[in-house]
């Protein structure tokens, strides 16, 4: 997970945002459209535009809301824009029937569609031309179409307690808990004014609504990213939009930079870190990593474990694995085909070890893909072979789909890795060889995973994202650094 996948999570928020204002407005017959314009970090960089009516759909009312959201980031010197559209049909109660969300970007695409029925709902998603469908089941309590909503109905309307809400970017129902109003005061135009606050703790943010007197919404906030949606008039909006200045540099948003420089991190096979600021206690300890407390804070040290020690034979990978979950397909990862079991086979041909054979496959992806930041969504693997392109996410899904089906448990885990004397989000791999776990990355050149790889947590999607956002932007202070 890199710097702007990790944008990328946030700003799925962003274009969930925009379907707030149904409630305040879906009474009415007629078309009514509202802008608002996005703040990062006190900058703007781009704007939602929200349509919301009532029709009629399976001879019954129903409330439609669609939304349109433009944002720029400007990542390494280039800017690139992604668009996101997400439309909901609920009846008049608010219960969502129908869900869509697209997200567009330079040489990317990706859409899911969700139809809820009594008491479970189907998904029909497509990734880079590749399309899956899968059926949930409802969970129990009420059902919105995003935490937003909530706020916008109104201080007075907003019910206190939890909800539920689907998350495209996890394709799961998520679970939200609202506290009461409470009097406050927020900032506007660089003046106090006094505001009735309602405040929501949602699974990767924590959001706050600013109403005034008469309900209407002044502002909402919420912590990733320092993310700020309010009002705005729609000539404002498409004005700033057409100029093409609505873009941040990531590459210093996303950073977390050490006391001191981190040189040839490639090369390092123990780091030792003091980490304050930051709760660190969920981060695992194993062979690669120990994590203890220090006082106010906590004392890292990453110590890979080196390939050469193990010499387990190929056939071993299985033994002694704790998780089937393991060696088994998933979404993303069609381990099972007979296309990557053949692929598995060529590649770890005469390897007589684990080891070298997760190598092969290692060092096969490393030398196909490519870096494109265009193409920032989890892919299938069978299309990421095809195109040969992805951001780390991508490279660590072909990776563990290809090892898998060689019989050699392996599992994603996300984290940090220095990269120039920074920190950022990153996803790699971890193998097993019948004993152990041991890392490697297929998006560097070396095959020993350094010790400039700090794992936070295994797996992808709302895990890792919690995890990273957790961690936050805590002091770091460099105690000691061992190379090869």
């Amino acid at each position: 997970m890199n710097r702007i996948e990790v944008a990328r999570l946030a700003l799925t928020w962003i274009a969930l945002g925009a379907s707030f204002g149904a409630m305040a407005w879906g009474g009415t017959s007629d078309d009514s459209t509202r802008y608002f314009g996005v703040w990062i970090h006190g900058q703007r960089v781009g704007y939602e535009s929200l349509i919301v009516r009532t029709d009629m759909f399976d001879g019954e009312p129903s409330i439609v809301k669609q939304d349109h959201n433009e944002v720029a980031l400007t990542v390494s010197g280039e800017t690139y824009r992604i668009v996101s559209d997400l439309s909901y049909r609920l009846n008049l109660n608010g219960r969502p029937k129908l869900i869509k969300f697209s997200r567009k970007g330079p040489g990317s695409k990706s859409s899911i569609e969700v139809t809820l029925g009594a008491t479970s709902a189907m998904l029909q998603a497509e990734t880079e031309g590749s399309r899956s469908t899968k059926t949930l089941p409802l969970p129990e309590g009420a059902i919105i179409e995003d935490p937003y909503s909530l706020l916008v109905a109104g201080p007075t309307a907003a019910p206190v307690g939890v909800a539920f809400f689907f998350d495209p970017e996890t394709s799961q129902f998520q679970k939200l808990e609202l506290s009461a109003k409470m009097p406050s005061s927020v900032v506007l135009g660089g003046v106090r004014t006094m505001a009735t606050l309602v405040h929501v703790k949602a699974p990767n943010a924590t959001l706050e609504a600013y109403y005034a007197s008469d309900g209407e919404l002044l502002k909402l906030e919420y912590g990733t990213l320092d993310t700020v949606l309010s009002p705005t008039p729609k000539e404002e909006a498409l004005a700033q939009a057409k100029k093409g200045r609505t873009s941040i540099n990531l590459d210093e948003l996303m950073q977390i930079r050490a006391d001191a420089p981190i040189l040839d991190a490639e090369k390092l096979s123990e780091l030792k870190l003091s980490v304050k600021g930051s709760d660190l206690s969920s981060v695992p300890s194993d062979s690669g990593q120990t994590i203890s407390r220090d006082g106010d804070g906590f004392i890292v040290d990453i110590h890979p474990r080196r390939l050469t020690a193990s010499a387990a034979k190929f056939g071993d990978a299985r033994k002694g694995i704790v998780d089937v979950k393991w060696l088994r397909p998933a979404e993303f990862i069609p381990s099972d085909s007979a296309e990557f079991k053949a692929l598995a086979s060529k590649l770890t041909a005469g390897s007589q070890t684990v080891v070298q054979a997760a190598i092969a496959i290692r060092d096969y992806v490393h030398q196909i893909m490519r870096p494109d930041m265009a193409r920032i969504d989890p892919t299938d693997a069978r299309d990421l072979l095809k195109s040969k392109r992805g951001m780390c996410g991508n490279f660590a899904i072909l990776t563990t789909t290809i090892l898998r089906a060689a019989g050699i448990p392996t599992r994603i885990v996300s984290g940090l890795e220095t990269v120039d004397g920074a920190f950022y989000g990153h996803y790699w791999c971890e193998i097993w060889d019948g004993a152990e776990w041991f890392g490697i990355d297929s998006t560097v050149d070396e095959q020993q995973l350094s010790a400039a790889h700090l794992k936070l947590a295994e797996g992808m999607g709302k895990e890792a994202y919690d995890r990273y956002v957790k961690f936050g932007t805590p002091t770091i202070k460099v105690l000691s650094a061992t190379r090869d």
